[in-house]
């Protein structure tokens, strides 16, 4: 299946009720969310702007509802990125369809597809 991006660009609005979730506010600085950033000042801050994005101003992480999810929910971890800034490496789907059981919305889920299997299928044929 095809990304939704109707779906998507609403699931990207939902940050702040994720945060309230957490208890975390939007309305001031918190402590930062990504698991390698060891805060001892809240530095990280929610984009009332554009209401779909978190920034910490220590370590320069910008994360996303599909982000936040990966590290909360999923596990996933943190790395640095090409420009030196934390990226989270997560499966899109996986994110995707955690937070439609968190939010318990009724849309199709994305189905993981294996690579490997098509590519078998593939050959056979």
């Amino acid at each position: 299946m095809v990304k939704d991006n109707n779906y998507v660009e609403q699931l990207k609005g939902m940050l702040p009720q994720y945060l309230d979730i957490l208890g975390v506010s939007t309305k001031r600085p918190f402590k930062c969310l990504n698991p390698n950033h060891m805060d001892k000042t809240p530095s990280m801050s929610f984009d009332a702007k554009d209401g779909r994005h978190v920034h910490c101003f220590g370590c320069g992480a910008t994360l996303d509802i599909f982000d936040l999810i990966a590290v909360n929910e999923l596990k996933s971890p943190v790395i640095d990125g090409p420009d030196g800034k934390p990226k989270v490496e997560y499966s899109f789907s996986e994110a995707y369809n955690k937070i439609l059981q968190v939010f318990n919305v009724d849309a199709k889920p994305i189905l993981k597809v294996n690579i490997n299997s098509l590519k078998m299928n593939e050959r056979a044929n």
